[in-house]
């Protein structure tokens, strides 16, 4: 919903509309940990991991979403859908070569059909442009 604003209202503040979706993100996750009954770590590990997970949260996270909400009001919304998913061939890509995982044919079949979708979403609106 804030990705829809951004896109129709060209002035509107980023923050404003992030926040609550940044926050409400971080809700459904504790209402899906409750109710799927995760196992709760020790408090211990609690303590000892809040600090930096808040600190890769607020200086890695919050400021990603901040320029994925900007390229909203720039960019179409199936280019941004695309770029998303990108995401996914890039997380693949260093799993197998950082961890050594490897990646299945369907995988590898899914990064080329994101790659192809990208690609002619990206040509298609540069000719719509230049019409």
């Amino acid at each position: 919903m804030g990705s829809v604003f951004v896109r129709k209202f060209n002035k509107i503040d980023i923050a404003s509309v992030m926040l609550p979706i940044y926050f409400f993100g971080a809700f459904i996750t504790l209402i899906f940990i409750y109710f799927f009954k995760f196992e709760a770590p020790e408090t211990m590990i609690i303590l000892k991991t809040a600090l930096p997970i808040f600190l890769v949260s607020i200086l890695i996270f919050f400021p990603t979403f901040l320029i994925l909400l900007r390229i909203n009001q720039y960019l179409s919304p199936g280019l941004i859908g695309i770029l998303m998913l990108s995401e996914l061939i890039v997380a693949a890509l260093s799993a197998n070569i950082i961890l050594g995982e490897p990646m299945s044919m369907w995988q590898w079949i899914g990064a080329i059909l994101i790659v192809i979708a990208g690609l002619t979403v990206a040509l298609l609106e540069s000719k719509e442009e230049a019409q």
